[in-house]
């Protein structure tokens, strides 16, 4: 499957209750986590990330790596459309999410390896349709390259 007709990205199954089993809440924000998304298909996904982009973002950093493939493949997908972007943090955030994840050891995101650079770099040149000021927000393309310096 490709987002804006030139990157390849992953297939991606909604999780199930065998990868994301109520008994392994941990914590408060995990249990919010599984309560706003386990169970939403992409469209609802997609409306949670318009409606509260900061919070989606957190609630990928707390769910395990099935789930977190598959809600992060929704937010990709926004971000490489053509749809207008409400708050540019939603697109910055996808490169505190991915440093975090790598620098913690949480490694949601290894299987995704091979997709990240091209996704990171597309949505760093993309700074500028997202409205998000550098002074703000920094420069995507220097996060992006760091992050896939961290890939390896």
């Amino acid at each position: 499957m490709t987002a804006n007709g030139t990157i390849q990205l992953w297939d991606a199954k909604m999780p199930t209750i065998k990868e994301w089993p109520p008994e392994s809440l941990e914590e408060q924000d995990d249990e919010w986590a599984f309560k706003e998304l386990f169970g939403k298909n992409a469209d609802e996904a997609l409306a949670q990330i318009k409606f509260n982009p900061f919070t989606y973002i957190e609630n990928l950093g707390v769910m395990p790596a099935p789930a977190f493939r598959f809600y992060f493949k929704v937010l990709v997908e926004y971000l490489l459309s053509n749809d207008p972007i409400e708050y540019p943090g939603a697109a910055e955030g996808v490169f505190g999410l991915i440093k975090y994840d790598i620098e913690s050891g949480q490694n949601k995101s290894a299987e995704l390896r091979s997709y990240l650079p091209p996704i990171l770099r597309e949505i760093a040149g993309r700074q500028g349709f997202y409205d998000a000021d550098i002074g703000i927000f920094g420069d995507f393309k220097q996060k992006a390259e760091e992050i896939i310096r961290l890939l390896g």
